[in-house]
Parts: C-alpha cells; sequence; structure tokens
C-alpha cells in the first residue's frame, strides 16, 4: 500500500496554509466590530498567527495559531458558525497530539505530527459533515417552498438569474441533500475517495458562486478538510507543478517570494483597519462584491490546484489509518458527536451542524424524518418560549418584536444578564409583563450559569415556519 499524503514530509505545511486561509477568510466576515474589546482582540492575534503560517508555514506558527484560535473560539462561546467549531476540534487534536509527540520524541516534525493528527481529523470531519447532511432530512427542507436550500437559491439568482434557466427550484433541496450525503460516504472508502473531494470542491464552489451569498469562509474551511482525503502522490504531482510554473515564469515566482510578507499582510491588514472602522458604516456593494469574488477566486484557484495534485488517481487504491492514536483523539470525536446530537436530545439549537437545515427540534414542531421525538430527554431547554412584545432595543425589535419570532425563556436569560439595564415587555401565557422590573424577572426562572451560557445557545423561532437563515 502507497503512503496517503499525510504521511509525507511536506504535508502538514500544505495543511497548515489551507487551514490559515480558512481562518483568513472567516474572520474576513466574523472579526467582531468592537476594537481592543477581548474577542477583538483574540480575533486580531488569529489573523496574524494565520498569516505568519501562510507566509512561513511550520510547526511552530500552526501550533501557534491553533492555541490563539481555541482560545478565541472558548471567548467568543456560544457565539461560534458552525466551521469555526469544526477548526477547534481539528486544532484540539493538532495540540494535543504535537505534546504527545514532543513527550515521546524531544521534537516534533511535520510528518510525525500530522501522521498522529489526521486519523483523529478525518473521522471529526466527517462526523460533523455528516452531521450537516443528516440535519437535512426533514420535512420542512425537503418539500416545503420556505426550504433553506431553495431560499438561499433565490438569493443567488437575485445576482445570476441564468442559473434559473439551469435549476429548477423545486429539485435544488434534493440536489443538496444528495450531494451532501454522498460526499462523506464516498471519502470513507479508497475506491470513491477521490470522487468524493471532486464532488466536494464543486459542490461548495456552486454555494459561492455568486457573491450575494458570503460563505466562502465555511468553504475553504471544507476545502482544507478535504485535503485529507488526497491520494499518494498528491503533493509530488503539485511539487512538479510549482517546479515548472517557476521555469516558464521565474519573474513572477520571484516577485512573490521576494514581497511574500506584504503579499499576505495586506488582506489581512484591510480586515483589520475595516473592523476598527466606527461607527461602522454599511460597506459599499463594490467591496461587498470584491470581498466575496476574492473568496471565490481562492476557492476557485485551490480547487485547480487539487485537480492538479489528483491527477491519474481518480480510480487509485488507496489506504491510511483511520483509528487515532491515544484517548484525547476518542474523546474529540465523542465531543463532536455529541455535539452534532444536541438539537435531538433538546440541549443546543445551534453551533450543532444543522446551519441552513430547517430542522425543529422545539416546542411541538418536530421536523426530522429519522429521529423520534422521544430522544428529547432535555425539553425544559428548548421548548420554553417566549414572544417579546416591546423593547428599547432596536435590534431586538428588528428581530423579535416586527418579525414575530419567538425566543427561548434560555436566550431572554442571557439577554437580560449581559444588558441589565435593557427595558422587555414579554407575553407569557397571554399576560403582558415588564422585565425591566427586577421582581417580574422571577418570572422566568433562575437565570442559567456561567458555564450553561457558554456551552448552550437557542436559535430564535419563527411562528409560521418561515425560514431564518441564521439557523
Amino acid at each position: 500500500m502507497k503512503p496517503s499524503s499525510q504521511d509525507t514530509e511536506k504535508s502538514l505545511r500544505f495543511f497548515a496554509v489551507l487551514l490559515a486561509i480558512s481562518n483568513v477568510a472567516h474572520l474576513s466576515i466574523h472579526l467582531p466590530m468592537i476594537s481592543f474589546s477581548t474577542e477583538w482582540i483574540s480575533g486580531a492575534l488569529v489573523l496574524l498567527a494565520a498569516g505568519w503560517v501562510i507566509a512561513a508555514p511550520q510547526v511552530k506558527s500552526l501550533l501557534v495559531l491553533a492555541v490563539i484560535q481555541c482560545v478565541n473560539v472558548i471567548l467568543l462561546a456560544p457565539f461560534n458558525p458552525d466551521h469555526w467549531l469544526l477548526v477547534f476540534f481539528i486544532n484540539l487534536v493538532l495540540i494535543v497530539s504535537a505534546f504527545c509527540v514532543w513527550v515521546r520524541e524531544g521534537t516534533v516534525s511535520p510528518q510525525k505530527l500530522m501522521q498522529r493528527t489526521a486519523p483523529a481529523a478525518r473521522l471529526v470531519f466527517l462526523i460533523c459533515y455528516g452531521f450537516a447532511a443528516f440535519s437535512k432530512l426533514n420535512s420542512d427542507f425537503l418539500f416545503s417552498e420556505n426550504s433553506a436550500a431553495r431560499e438561499l437559491f433565490q438569493i443567488q439568482l437575485g445576482a445570476m438569474p441564468i442559473l434559473n434557466w439551469l435549476v429548477w427550484p423545486p429539485m435544488v433541496p434534493w440536489v443538496t441533500i444528495v450531494c451532501e450525503s454522498t460526499i462523506p460516504l464516498l471519502l470513507l472508502f479508497k475506491r470513491t475517495r477521490v470522487l468524493g473531494i471532486l464532488i466536494g470542491i464543486g459542490f461548495h464552489t456552486a454555494l459561492i458562486i455568486s457573491p450575494a451569498v458570503k460563505v466562502f469562509d465555511f468553504t475553504l474551511t471544507i476545502v482544507a478538510m478535504l485535503y485529507l482525503f488526497t491520494p499518494g502522490n498528491f503533493e509530488s504531482n503539485i511539487k512538479t507543478g510549482i517546479q515548472d510554473f517557476k521555469n516558464r515564469i521565474p519573474a513572477i515566482f520571484g516577485l512573490f517570494e521576494r514581497y511574500k510578507w506584504l503579499l499576505v499582510g495586506a488582506p489581512i491588514g484591510a480586515v483589520l483597519a475595516i473592523s476598527c472602522w466606527h461607527p461602522m458604516p454599511d460597506l459599499p456593494p463594490r467591496l461587498v462584491r470584491l470581498t466575496a469574488s476574492a473568496g471565490l477566486f481562492t476557492v476557485v484557484l485551490l480547487g485547480g490546484i487539487f485537480l492538479a495534485g489528483m491527477i491519474g488517481n481518480l480510480m487509485r487504491h488507496e489506504g491510511f489509518r483511520w483509528t487515532p492514536r491515544g484517548a484525547f483523539g476518542w474523546l474529540v470525536i465523542g465531543l463532536a458527536i455529541v455535539n452534532g446530537l444536541c438539537p435531538y436530545l433538546g440541549l443546543k439549537t445551534q453551533g450543532s451542524f444543522t446551519m441552513f437545515s430547517n430542522v425543529r427540534t422545539e416546542a411541538g414542531n418536530w421536523n426530522h424524518l429519522v429521529m423520534p421525538q422521544s430522544m428529547q430527554v432535555f425539553s425544559d431547554y428548548q421548548n420554553k418560549l417566549v414572544k417579546i412584545v416591546g423593547s428599547d432595543n432596536e435590534s431586538i425589535n428588528q428581530y423579535y418584536v416586527a418579525s414575530g419570532n419567538l425566543i427561548t425563556e434560555f436566550e431572554l436569560q442571557r439577554i437580560v444578564l449581559t444588558n441589565p439595564e435593557i427595558e422587555l415587555t414579554i407575553e407569557k401565557d397571554g399576560n403582558p409583563i415588564e422585565i425591566n422590573e427586577p421582581e417580574n424577572r422571577l418570572a422566568l426562572g433562575p437565570p442559567p450559569g456561567l458555564l450553561a451560557r457558554k456551552l448552550l445557545i437557542f436559535r430564535a423561532v419563527s411562528p409560521d415556519e418561515r425560514i431564518l437563515l441564521t439557523n
């Protein structure tokens, strides 16, 4: 059996660059806009560390990035997008794997670190991606006009009307579920693994082909994860291509080598500068399109690199290690499984790889076609819903009062705890209650503790089954 790409000397460096690019893409959208807050500083440090990795990929720079990203996730918890949690899980495995290799050998080589990290990382990715596909097996996603897939397709149509001639809208949810279910299944088997990579890159590139849908950070994270499944001669093909590029256009390659820190630092500096722009104005549409186009260009470029690296491998029969080394890898895999099961158990409904899925597990609105409602053993968190009828907070008025969305008591308690001076009027059991009066806050029950507030988060619930694209 030939070695997989994770057994070669440069595999960690290639993976590190892909992971760092996805970090930069994420923070170009999600960097907190409160400059010099703890969250902003940690995000800025992630950006700077990612730039270091891209310009000088090595074990030291990757581990620094991994540690800072984990700190950022903990500080922002529970307000982390699904793919950011996925990167967090992978970074946990990286950090502990590096420690284990260092204890055993006194040093951490890229090859040894990748060999120890890759098995658990592959399984974590397949679990998380599998839950994302599995959550879409619900009646609203597949059969309703309110399907998230159809909603996103309509957004894309606004920027690219030609799509209406290429895809029949009622088929979009079914195409989505087939693609998302097929990708992890194909990656499991060595005879179909390369095909799974190609479908994965193609499907997620299609999602961002319109600048109106800005999820290129998620797509770039998927691309980084797909590298873990590449064939054994992937890097030798890439090395040959780079050498050929050097020989054909030496001047351009020389300029890149000379000014790589500037080329990497410019976009990172731009992201930091925009995040410090207060009060933050609405970005010009041209700048938004430019950012989305840069994300699409990066994905297409990396897709081309993947194609070049997999030439001649469509039917290659190749295997690699699946079993994690050490108990910690299994622990992270267990965390990924529990995290994905949370909505069905009655726990958190965001950050569990149910994005854009329409899945409903709260307040008697269960719509999953496979998971039984009897799984919901923690019913109090999701099922205690409250209607906000008035507030002195503009964003709450817009998202809850004007739209009629319901909120869980847990999330209402979070709002009250973090904004003690806020004025809220809710409707409970048909009666209005002024929450700004301390004695009335007892109607919400005891406030959740810090650990619960860090681990759990619940989406808003639409009473008329409209899709909320934030879920």
